[in-house]
């Protein structure tokens, strides 16, 4: 449950952004996390940005960005977030979902990988991995942010 008022989704459709890839700079001695076993290198070295909605994104993606967002909310101890207590699955999609979701993909690629697969799809980007592996970070927007009040 949110602090503020509940988050209405958007009732027009909006255009997506395409897909970004980004190259890495990784620290000396980091991975990226197990969940692609038998591939042959398992470091990220790029990370795919999508823009997703409810209706773009699988349900097993959504799972993994319901898991870890309640994660964060019960390690929240400084209250970044606005909610109150905990959130069930549908709680979460109406509120995360209301506007837009980016959600980065780690990627094994080379670079002329990257630039010739300028319009990568989700499943390209996990490439067989897990979606708990593969998600590198994902955010949400609020447009207009739920806190303001007028």
């Amino acid at each position: 449950m949110s602090a503020y008022r509940n988050v209405q989704p958007l009732t027009q459709s909006h255009v997506l952004q395409s897909s970004t890839v980004y190259r890495l700079q990784r620290k000396e001695g980091t991975q990226a996390p197990s969940g692609c076993e038998g591939k042959a290198d398992s470091d990220w070295t790029h990370v795919a940005v999508f823009h997703l909605t409810v209706h773009t994104a699988s349900p097993e993606l959504i799972d993994v960005l319901f898991e870890e967002f309640s994660n964060e909310l019960d390690r929240d101890d400084a209250r970044t977030y606005p909610q109150e207590k905990g959130m069930t699955k549908e709680e979460f999609v109406a509120y995360y979902f209301a506007r837009d979701v980016f959600v980065g993909i780690g990627m094994c690629i080379s670079e002329e990988g990257a630039q010739s697969k300028s319009t990568h799809t989700l499943e390209d980007a996990r490439a067989g991995c897990d979606w708990k592996s593969a998600v590198a970070g994902f955010y949400y927007v609020c447009d207009p942010p739920s806190f303001l009040t007028t």
